[in-house]
């Protein structure tokens, strides 16, 4: 009798209007399934972007072949014009974001330097940002720090605003 290859069933990772969709076999995707839900209506997985980079990770160190169609992003050349040095928390702080594979929050108390830290890690990572803030008034004073810092035009997304770019604030 002839033995056929057998057909290994290929994850194909996307991106669709903020979500990641993804498809392939539930046991290759195991490794990843907490960061998965079920979506029948696109007879597919889905995840909250923001945890593209621990899944393709996850699946590259696996050595799980994928196909990757969300990667469009690409390497920036941010530059801050005027920044002050970080305290040594605020340098901590950056490091252990780093560490923790760019995941995590930072809390401070007003005026201790979060928006600092911020800049920071865009400057670290050199790579396409999205800003979430709670209100209007503060997507103007990251619109205003961010354009004076980094000398680019921001992006931005809320508020009537409809301008996407390298660094953008959003509501």
């Amino acid at each position: 009798a002839m033995m056929w290859p057998k057909r290994r069933a290929m994850i194909i990772i996307e991106f669709n209007r903020g979500t990641l969709e993804i498809q392939g076999d539930a046991a290759e995707l195991a490794p990843v399934a907490g960061h998965l839900k079920w979506d029948e209506r696109s007879d597919c997985y889905r995840s909250e972007a923001r945890h593209y980079g621990t899944i393709a990770l996850t699946l590259h160190r696996l050595k799980t072949p994928y196909e990757d169609r969300a990667r469009d992003f690409s390497p920036q050349e941010f530059v801050a014009q005027g920044e002050c040095p970080p305290r040594p928390q605020q340098a901590q702080a950056i490091d252990d974001w780093m560490g923790a594979r760019r995941n995590g929050g930072v809390v401070l108390p007003t005026g201790a330097g979060k928006s600092l830290v911020a800049r920071r890690a865009i400057l670290r990572v050199q790579r396409e940002t999205l800003i979430r803030v709670p209100t209007i008034d503060h997507m103007r004073q990251w619109y205003e720090q961010l354009s004076e810092v980094f000398g680019i035009t921001i992006g931005l997304l809320g508020g009537g605003e409809k301008d996407i770019q390298p660094i953008t604030v959003s509501t």
